[in-house]
Protein backbone atom coordinates (compact mmCIF):
# COMPACT_ATOMS: atom_id res chain seq x y z
CA UNK A 1 0.00 0.00 0.00
CA UNK A 2 2.97 2.52 1.11
CA UNK A 3 4.80 1.91 -1.87
CA UNK A 4 1.50 1.73 -4.26
CA UNK A 5 0.56 5.51 -2.96
CA UNK A 6 4.38 7.01 -3.26
CA UNK A 7 4.70 5.74 -6.84
CA UNK A 8 1.17 7.60 -7.95
CA UNK A 9 2.48 10.25 -5.70
CA UNK A 10 5.47 10.90 -8.06
CA UNK A 11 3.33 10.60 -11.03
CA UNK A 12 0.63 13.64 -9.04
CA UNK A 13 3.36 15.30 -8.34
CA UNK A 14 4.83 15.52 -11.88
CA UNK A 15 1.80 16.67 -13.33
CA UNK A 16 1.77 19.34 -10.53
CA UNK A 17 4.50 20.62 -11.59
CA UNK A 18 3.54 20.73 -15.12
CA UNK A 19 0.19 22.55 -14.45
CA UNK A 20 2.15 25.04 -12.52
CA UNK A 21 3.95 26.19 -15.26
CA UNK A 22 1.25 26.74 -17.50
CA UNK A 23 -0.14 29.18 -14.61
CA UNK A 24 3.27 30.54 -14.54
CA UNK A 25 2.69 31.63 -17.70
CA UNK A 26 -0.27 33.09 -17.50
CA UNK A 27 1.30 35.02 -14.88
CA UNK A 28 3.97 36.20 -16.71
CA UNK A 29 1.34 37.65 -19.42
CA UNK A 30 -0.25 39.29 -16.42
CA UNK A 31 3.00 40.82 -15.58
CA UNK A 32 3.94 42.24 -19.37
CA UNK A 33 0.46 44.42 -19.54
CA UNK A 34 1.26 45.63 -16.23
CA UNK A 35 5.01 47.07 -17.51
CA UNK A 36 4.21 50.62 -16.83
CA UNK A 37 4.04 49.94 -13.08
CA UNK A 38 7.67 49.38 -10.91
CA UNK A 39 8.28 45.53 -10.06
CA UNK A 40 8.79 46.46 -6.78
CA UNK A 41 5.48 47.85 -6.40
CA UNK A 42 3.78 45.01 -7.65
CA UNK A 43 5.58 42.84 -6.08
CA UNK A 44 4.55 44.16 -3.06
CA UNK A 45 1.14 44.22 -3.76
CA UNK A 46 0.92 40.65 -5.04
CA UNK A 47 2.76 39.02 -2.34
CA UNK A 48 0.61 41.22 0.41
CA UNK A 49 -2.61 40.02 -1.13
CA UNK A 50 -1.22 36.03 -1.77
CA UNK A 51 -0.06 36.01 2.47
CA UNK A 52 -3.60 37.56 3.03
CA UNK A 53 -5.26 34.51 0.71
CA UNK A 54 -3.08 31.89 2.29
CA UNK A 55 -3.86 32.85 5.78
CA UNK A 56 -7.46 32.90 5.46
CA UNK A 57 -7.00 29.10 3.64
CA UNK A 58 -4.42 28.20 6.52
CA UNK A 59 -7.19 29.90 9.44
CA UNK A 60 -10.27 27.89 7.51
CA UNK A 61 -8.32 24.37 7.31
CA UNK A 62 -7.38 24.29 10.93
CA UNK A 63 -10.89 25.42 11.46
CA UNK A 64 -12.08 21.80 10.42
CA UNK A 65 -9.48 19.64 12.17
CA UNK A 66 -5.98 19.99 9.78
CA UNK A 67 -3.06 20.73 12.07
CA UNK A 68 -1.50 23.52 9.82
CA UNK A 69 1.48 25.50 11.85
CA UNK A 70 0.95 28.95 11.07
CA UNK A 71 4.99 28.96 11.23
CA UNK A 72 5.65 25.12 10.14
CA UNK A 73 7.99 23.05 11.80
CA UNK A 74 10.60 24.41 14.01
CA UNK A 75 12.92 22.90 12.84
CA UNK A 76 12.70 23.36 9.36
CA UNK A 77 11.99 27.07 9.90
CA UNK A 78 15.92 28.04 8.47
CA UNK A 79 15.40 26.24 5.24
CA UNK A 80 11.58 27.59 4.98
CA UNK A 81 13.38 31.12 4.84
CA UNK A 82 15.89 30.02 2.87
CA UNK A 83 14.06 29.22 0.39
CA UNK A 84 11.17 31.87 0.74
CA UNK A 85 14.19 34.25 -0.38
CA UNK A 86 15.89 31.91 -3.55
CA UNK A 87 12.34 32.05 -5.05
CA UNK A 88 11.37 35.66 -4.65
CA UNK A 89 14.39 36.60 -5.67
CA UNK A 90 14.66 34.40 -8.71
CA UNK A 91 10.86 35.63 -9.70
CA UNK A 92 12.74 39.21 -9.86
CA UNK A 93 15.27 38.41 -11.59
CA UNK A 94 13.18 36.33 -14.17
CA UNK A 95 9.90 39.36 -14.55
CA UNK A 96 13.35 41.88 -14.78
CA UNK A 97 14.28 39.70 -17.67
CA UNK A 98 11.48 40.34 -19.38
CA UNK A 99 12.00 44.35 -19.53
CA UNK A 100 14.59 43.11 -22.41
CA UNK A 101 13.65 39.84 -24.17
CA UNK A 102 10.65 38.26 -25.28
CA UNK A 103 8.62 36.65 -22.81
CA UNK A 104 9.81 33.15 -24.29
CA UNK A 105 13.48 33.48 -24.39
CA UNK A 106 13.76 35.16 -21.01
CA UNK A 107 11.42 31.93 -19.82
CA UNK A 108 13.78 29.62 -21.62
CA UNK A 109 17.32 30.51 -20.40
CA UNK A 110 15.86 30.64 -17.03
CA UNK A 111 14.64 27.07 -17.16
CA UNK A 112 18.71 26.14 -17.41
CA UNK A 113 17.55 25.54 -13.89
CA UNK A 114 16.44 21.78 -14.03
CA UNK A 115 19.46 20.33 -15.53
CA UNK A 116 21.25 22.64 -12.46
CA UNK A 117 18.69 21.25 -10.10
CA UNK A 118 19.45 17.79 -11.20
CA UNK A 119 23.19 17.94 -10.31
CA UNK A 120 22.60 19.74 -6.89
CA UNK A 121 19.75 16.96 -6.15
CA UNK A 122 22.48 14.43 -6.80
CA UNK A 123 25.41 15.74 -4.75
CA UNK A 124 23.22 17.50 -1.97
CA UNK A 125 20.43 14.99 -1.62
CA UNK A 126 22.13 11.89 -3.00
CA UNK A 127 19.68 11.41 -6.01
CA UNK A 128 20.00 9.25 -8.21
CA UNK A 129 20.14 10.47 -12.09
CA UNK A 130 19.40 7.32 -14.16
CA UNK A 131 19.98 7.68 -18.48
CA UNK A 132 16.32 8.52 -18.67
CA UNK A 133 17.62 12.21 -16.98
CA UNK A 134 20.06 11.76 -19.21
CA UNK A 135 18.32 11.74 -22.25
CA UNK A 136 15.32 14.50 -20.90
CA UNK A 137 18.08 16.78 -19.69
CA UNK A 138 20.51 16.66 -23.27
CA UNK A 139 17.10 17.18 -25.63
CA UNK A 140 15.62 19.94 -23.34
CA UNK A 141 19.46 22.24 -23.34
CA UNK A 142 19.44 21.08 -27.22
CA UNK A 143 15.60 22.58 -27.49
CA UNK A 144 17.17 25.51 -25.29
CA UNK A 145 19.61 26.78 -26.95
CA UNK A 146 17.48 26.79 -30.23
CA UNK A 147 15.51 28.91 -28.45
CA UNK A 148 17.88 31.33 -27.02
CA UNK A 149 21.12 31.40 -29.98
CA UNK A 150 20.67 34.61 -31.58
CA UNK A 151 20.19 33.94 -35.29
CA UNK A 152 23.21 34.23 -37.98
CA UNK A 153 23.75 37.77 -38.79
CA UNK A 154 21.82 39.49 -35.82
CA UNK A 155 24.77 41.01 -33.70
CA UNK A 156 25.66 45.10 -32.78
CA UNK A 157 23.56 46.51 -31.20
CA UNK A 158 20.41 44.55 -30.99
CA UNK A 159 22.33 42.00 -29.30
CA UNK A 160 24.35 43.71 -26.71
CA UNK A 161 20.78 45.56 -25.65
CA UNK A 162 19.89 41.49 -24.59
CA UNK A 163 23.05 40.92 -22.47
CA UNK A 164 21.32 42.72 -18.74
CA UNK A 165 18.14 39.93 -19.90
CA UNK A 166 20.77 37.24 -20.65
CA UNK A 167 22.18 37.48 -17.03
CA UNK A 168 18.82 38.45 -15.34
CA UNK A 169 17.99 35.23 -16.49
CA UNK A 170 20.88 33.28 -15.69
CA UNK A 171 20.59 34.71 -12.34
CA UNK A 172 17.32 33.45 -12.31
CA UNK A 173 17.91 29.54 -13.57
CA UNK A 174 20.31 29.38 -10.17
CA UNK A 175 17.98 30.60 -8.02
CA UNK A 176 15.26 28.51 -9.39
CA UNK A 177 17.55 25.39 -8.85
CA UNK A 178 18.71 26.04 -5.55
CA UNK A 179 14.92 27.03 -4.33
CA UNK A 180 13.64 23.60 -6.00
CA UNK A 181 16.06 21.48 -3.78
CA UNK A 182 15.72 23.33 -0.59
CA UNK A 183 11.56 22.58 -1.40
CA UNK A 184 12.73 19.09 -1.65
CA UNK A 185 14.09 19.11 1.67
CA UNK A 186 11.54 19.91 3.79
CA UNK A 187 9.94 17.12 5.72
CA UNK A 188 6.73 17.03 7.21
CA UNK A 189 5.72 20.37 6.25
CA UNK A 190 2.73 20.84 4.22
CA UNK A 191 2.54 22.92 1.07
CA UNK A 192 0.23 25.80 2.38
CA UNK A 193 2.77 26.42 5.42
CA UNK A 194 5.82 26.56 2.91
CA UNK A 195 3.51 28.96 0.87
CA UNK A 196 2.82 31.25 4.04
CA UNK A 197 6.60 31.51 4.92
CA UNK A 198 6.83 32.55 1.14
CA UNK A 199 4.53 35.28 1.38
CA UNK A 200 5.21 36.71 4.38
CA UNK A 201 9.14 37.13 4.34
CA UNK A 202 8.64 38.14 0.67
CA UNK A 203 5.87 40.73 1.32
CA UNK A 204 7.55 42.03 4.99
CA UNK A 205 11.03 41.88 4.26
CA UNK A 206 12.58 41.36 0.83
CA UNK A 207 9.66 43.49 -0.55
CA UNK A 208 10.21 46.40 2.11
CA UNK A 209 13.78 46.68 1.66
CA UNK A 210 14.24 46.52 -1.28
CA UNK A 211 11.73 49.46 -1.86
CA UNK A 212 13.77 51.83 1.38
CA UNK A 213 17.08 50.87 -0.73
CA UNK A 214 15.64 51.68 -4.06
CA UNK A 215 12.75 53.85 -3.33
CA UNK A 216 10.22 55.21 -5.76
CA UNK A 217 6.75 57.01 -5.03
CA UNK A 218 3.97 55.57 -5.91
CA UNK A 219 2.09 57.22 -8.63
CA UNK A 220 -1.95 56.21 -7.99
CA UNK A 221 -2.49 57.84 -11.62
CA UNK A 222 -1.12 54.48 -12.85
CA UNK A 223 -3.24 52.15 -10.97
CA UNK A 224 -7.06 52.46 -13.19
CA UNK A 225 -9.39 49.99 -12.85
CA UNK A 226 -7.67 47.77 -15.77
CA UNK A 227 -4.59 47.44 -13.63
CA UNK A 228 -6.62 46.05 -10.66
CA UNK A 229 -8.01 43.63 -12.70
CA UNK A 230 -4.77 42.27 -14.36
CA UNK A 231 -3.03 42.18 -10.85
CA UNK A 232 -5.61 40.09 -9.89
CA UNK A 233 -5.49 37.45 -12.36
CA UNK A 234 -1.26 37.83 -11.55
CA UNK A 235 -1.99 37.22 -7.85
CA UNK A 236 -4.57 34.72 -8.22
CA UNK A 237 -2.26 32.91 -11.25
CA UNK A 238 1.07 33.13 -9.22
CA UNK A 239 -0.58 31.75 -6.17
CA UNK A 240 -1.66 28.52 -7.73
CA UNK A 241 1.61 28.46 -9.58
CA UNK A 242 3.54 28.62 -6.24
CA UNK A 243 1.28 26.48 -5.07
CA UNK A 244 1.34 23.47 -7.55
CA UNK A 245 5.11 23.62 -7.77
CA UNK A 246 5.60 23.34 -3.75
CA UNK A 247 3.26 20.17 -3.80
CA UNK A 248 5.10 18.61 -6.69
CA UNK A 249 8.36 19.08 -5.25
CA UNK A 250 7.10 17.66 -1.97
CA UNK A 251 5.49 14.94 -3.91
CA UNK A 252 8.14 13.93 -6.76
CA UNK A 253 12.24 14.20 -6.53
CA UNK A 254 13.65 17.35 -7.26
CA UNK A 255 15.88 15.40 -10.10
CA UNK A 256 12.71 14.74 -11.79
CA UNK A 257 9.81 16.70 -10.94
CA UNK A 258 12.34 19.83 -12.05
CA UNK A 259 12.50 18.87 -15.75
CA UNK A 260 8.64 19.51 -15.87
CA UNK A 261 8.61 23.18 -15.47
CA UNK A 262 10.21 22.91 -19.37
CA UNK A 263 6.58 22.56 -19.94
CA UNK A 264 6.00 26.44 -19.64
CA UNK A 265 8.66 27.35 -22.30
CA UNK A 266 6.39 26.25 -25.24
CA UNK A 267 3.45 27.78 -24.10
CA UNK A 268 5.27 30.54 -23.07
CA UNK A 269 6.42 31.02 -27.43
CA UNK A 270 2.52 30.30 -28.11
CA UNK A 271 1.79 33.63 -25.50
CA UNK A 272 4.44 35.54 -27.24
CA UNK A 273 3.38 34.81 -30.88
CA UNK A 274 -0.84 34.74 -30.41
CA UNK A 275 -0.83 37.80 -27.58
CA UNK A 276 1.71 39.93 -28.29
CA UNK A 277 2.55 39.22 -31.94
CA UNK A 278 6.13 38.67 -31.53
CA UNK A 279 6.59 35.97 -34.14
CA UNK A 280 9.18 32.98 -33.34
CA UNK A 281 11.93 31.88 -35.84
CA UNK A 282 11.28 28.11 -37.03
CA UNK A 283 14.30 27.29 -35.42
CA UNK A 284 12.97 28.10 -31.74
CA UNK A 285 9.71 26.53 -32.44
CA UNK A 286 11.39 23.53 -33.10
CA UNK A 287 13.18 23.80 -29.71
CA UNK A 288 9.92 24.15 -27.85
CA UNK A 289 9.09 21.08 -29.32
CA UNK A 290 12.10 19.21 -28.06
CA UNK A 291 11.26 20.69 -24.77
CA UNK A 292 7.19 19.54 -24.73
CA UNK A 293 8.41 16.09 -26.10
CA UNK A 294 11.08 15.20 -23.90
CA UNK A 295 8.59 16.21 -21.29
CA UNK A 296 5.50 13.89 -22.16
CA UNK A 297 7.96 10.76 -22.77
CA UNK A 298 9.46 11.13 -19.64
CA UNK A 299 5.69 11.40 -18.09
CA UNK A 300 4.40 8.43 -19.93
CA UNK A 301 7.29 6.44 -18.83
CA UNK A 302 6.53 7.39 -14.86
CA UNK A 303 3.39 6.35 -15.07
CA UNK A 304 4.18 3.23 -16.97
CA UNK A 305 6.87 2.52 -14.61
CA UNK A 306 4.38 3.33 -11.71
CA UNK A 307 1.67 0.78 -12.93
CA UNK A 308 3.89 -1.95 -13.22
CA UNK A 309 5.21 -2.10 -10.00
CA UNK A 310 1.84 -1.31 -8.47
CA UNK A 311 1.03 -4.60 -10.08
CA UNK A 312 3.75 -6.35 -8.95
CA UNK A 313 4.06 -4.63 -5.22
CA UNK A 314 -0.30 -5.28 -4.84
CA UNK A 315 -0.07 -6.25 -1.12
CA UNK A 316 -2.96 -6.79 0.84
CA UNK A 317 -4.53 -4.58 3.40
CA UNK A 318 -2.81 -4.86 7.21
CA UNK A 319 0.69 -6.77 5.21
CA UNK A 320 3.62 -5.14 4.83
CA UNK A 321 2.65 -1.86 2.90
CA UNK A 322 1.03 -0.38 5.79
CA UNK A 323 4.07 -0.77 7.65
CA UNK A 324 5.98 0.96 5.35
CA UNK A 325 3.66 3.63 5.18
CA UNK A 326 3.70 4.93 9.07
CA UNK A 327 7.34 5.94 7.94
CA UNK A 328 6.65 7.20 4.99
CA UNK A 329 3.14 9.30 5.87
CA UNK A 330 4.76 11.04 8.38
CA UNK A 331 7.52 12.69 6.13
CA UNK A 332 4.49 13.12 3.27
CA UNK A 333 1.76 15.18 4.49
CA UNK A 334 -0.30 14.87 1.01
CA UNK A 335 0.05 11.15 1.16
CA UNK A 336 -1.36 11.02 4.52
CA UNK A 337 -4.46 13.18 3.63
CA UNK A 338 -4.49 10.54 0.28
CA UNK A 339 -4.04 7.73 2.85
CA UNK A 340 -6.98 9.63 5.36
CA UNK A 341 -9.59 10.13 2.27
CA UNK A 342 -8.78 6.34 1.13
CA UNK A 343 -10.46 4.82 4.88
CA UNK A 344 -13.15 7.02 5.15
CA UNK A 345 -14.46 6.14 1.88
CA UNK A 346 -13.72 2.30 2.71
CA UNK A 347 -15.26 2.97 6.10
CA UNK A 348 -18.76 4.74 4.55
Amino acid sequence: MSDHLHRWGVVYGLLAVAAGAQCSVLANTMLRFLSEIPLLQIMQLRFLCQFAITVLVVCGMRTVGHPLRFFGPSDQRHVLVARAICFSSGLCCLWASMKYLPIGEATAMAYFSPILCGLIAKIVLDEKLGASFGVQALVSCIGVLMVVLPPPGNHGKAETSRVPGMCLAAGAAWLFAINQCLTRMLKNTHPLEVQLWQDAVTAFILCPGALLVHAEPINWNRWDVTAVQELSVFTFAGFTAAFLFISGFLLAPASKATLFTYTEVPTSFLVQTLVFQQQPLPIQAVGASFVVMAAAVRLWNEAADTACEAKKHDLPTGSRGDEEYASEAENHPLLEDSRASTEAQRNA
